[in-house]
């Protein structure tokens, strides 16, 4: 369990502020960025139960879901009957059933004729909780991993406004180059951002997922 006030204490106090970036707002949108590209490279696998209803098609998805792994058929009984909480019932060889995820909601075509509970297989990130004050699942090693990711997020921004604000001129007899800035914010970013992608990497190991 971890604050996002402390992450994104922790993001202000690693990179000093460039003009007016990083503000408060946009740190604290680096660290939810950050959190949500650790869900989608290095998810949790969740299991949990799905009770499937007579007639009901449509399921809403739980708050952590990044993607599907796998929804279990249920049990079957010599390979061509269902088990099912209604009984045992026919199971068509030619009705092959296909389960889709979008906007929050798992779908399953065609639209079940019995009821059962079935185990849900997904990919989770780390939400926030109720109150957006705390990450309740990531864990100190998760979270360092973030912070990453959330660098490379602002460091990118200031980049582009040093680029923006590039400017050649004399003062005396030295010269003044910005142009070397933004070029080296830049390389920072990509540093950070290689940094994440190599720490996600090897937290996954050989078999992918975190469970």
């Amino acid at each position: 369990m971890i604050s996002r006030a402390a992450l994104i204490a922790q993001l202000q106090s690693e990179i000093p502020t460039l003009g007016d970036i990083p503000s408060a707002a946009q740190a604290g949108q680096a660290i939810d960025d950050a959190v949500r590209d650790l869900g989608v490279a290095l998810p949790q696998t969740i299991v949990t139960t799905l009770t499937i209803e007579a007639g009901i098609g449509s399921y809403a998805l739980p708050a952590d879901f990044v993607r599907l792994i796998d929804l279990r058929s249920p049990a079957t009984a010599g390979g061509d009957m269902l088990i099912t909480d209604d009984g045992i019932i026919p199971l068509s060889s030619r009705i092959s059933e296909q389960v889709t995820t979008a906007r929050g909601q798992l779908t399953i075509s065609p639209t079940p004729a019995y009821r059962a509970e079935r185990a849900l297989w997904y990919a989770a990130s780390d939400p926030l909780d109720g109150d957006g004050d705390t990450f309740s699942t990531l864990d100190a090693s998760r979270a360092q991993i973030a912070m990453h990711r959330a660098r490379a997020i602002v460091l990118g921004w200031q980049a582009a406004r040093a680029a923006q604000d590039a400017w050649l001129s004399e003062l005396g007899p030295e010269k003044v180059d910005k142009t070397k800035q933004a070029e080296a914010l830049q390389k920072a970013a990509a540093a950070a951002a290689t940094q994440f992608a190599h720490a996600t990497r090897d937290a996954a190991g050989p078999y992918g997922s975190r469970s």
